[in-house]
C-alpha cells in the first residue's frame, strides 16, 4: 500500500478512492473526482480544484501541464468501465495540502501529527517513523553526522577567524603604544638637549625657543 493510500484509508476509511502513480510527474494520486466526494465538496469541480491550480502557477509550473516536478493538480488516463478515459488527478502533494484544509476530525488529527513531526524536526534535527527501516535509519544517522561535523567546523572556522583578527587589533594596538612611546622619548631627549645647550650658553630655558635653537646652533 502507497503513503498516499495509507493517509487516505486512515480519514477517508473504506471510501473508495481511485489511486494511481505517473511516472511522468513521478508521483502517486488520487482521481480528483473521487477525493471531492470523499471530502463532501459540493461546490463545482473547477471550484474544488481552483486552489490547487492556484497553488501550481505560484509554483513557477504551467496549469495542468505534466512535467517533472511537484504538481498539485494534472490529467491522467484512468481506467474506466467505459475504457480508459483522461481525469482530473490531484497528486500527492496537492492531496496533503487538501488535507491540510479540510474540517474532517480525521483530517485535523493528521493535520496535528504533521505539526508534531515539524516541531521534532525543529527541535532534534530530524523524524524517524515507527516503520523505517534500519538503513533508513542508518542513513538518518550518518545524515546527523555528516551535519554535526559541518556545524563543528563551521565554528571551528569563525573561531579561527575571529582569533586572527583579534590578533591583528592586539598588534595594531600594541604598535600604536610602541610609536607613541617612541615619540614621547624623543621628544623628552629633544628637551632635554635643549635645556643643556641653554645652560651651556647662560640663556634662560623659557626664552629658548626651537627657532632660536636652530638659529644659534648654525650661526
Amino acid at each position: 500500500m502507497s503513503e498516499i493510500e495509507q493517509v487516505t484509508n486512515a480519514i477517508f476509511g473504506d471510501t473508495p478512492l481511485r489511486t494511481g502513480y505517473s511516472h511522468d510527474v513521478e508521483a502517486s494520486y488520487v482521481v480528483a473526482a473521487d477525493l471531492k466526494g470523499a471530502m463532501k465538496h459540493g461546490a463545482s469541480m473547477n471550484s474544488f480544484l481552483r486552489g490547487l491550480e492556484k497553488a501550481q502557477e505560484d509554483a513557477g509550473q504551467a496549469k495542468g501541464n505534466s512535467i517533472r516536478g511537484a504538481l498539485y493538480v494534472g490529467t491522467e488516463t484512468i481506467q474506466t468501465a467505459g475504457g480508459p478515459q483522461q481525469m482530473k488527478v490531484v497528486y500527492k502533494r496537492g492531496v496533503f495540502q487538501l488535507l491540510m484544509l479540510s474540517r474532517k476530525p480525521e483530517a485535523t488529527h493528521y493535520r496535528d501529527g504533521v505539526f508534531d513531526i515539524l516541531e521534532q524536526i525543529e527541535r532534534e534535527g530530524g523524524y524517524i517513523s515507527e516503520g523505517a527501516s534500519p538503513e533508513q535509519v542508518q542513513a538518518l544517522h550518518e545524515a546527523y553526522q555528516n551535519r554535526i561535523e559541518g556545524i563543528v567546523a563551521g565554528a571551528q572556522r569563525i573561531q579561527d577567524r575571529t582569533d586572527r583578527e583579534v590578533k591583528l587589533q592586539l598588534d595594531s594596538e600594541r604598535d600604536k603604544r610602541e610609536e607613541t612611546q617612541y615619540q614621547l622619548h624623543l621628544y623628552q631627549a629633544y628637551v632635554k638637549y635643549l635645556r643643556g645647550y641653554a645652560d651651556l650658553n647662560g640663556t634662560t630655558r623659557g626664552s629658548l625657543s626651537v627657532p632660536q635653537f636652530r638659529k644659534e646652533r648654525f650661526d
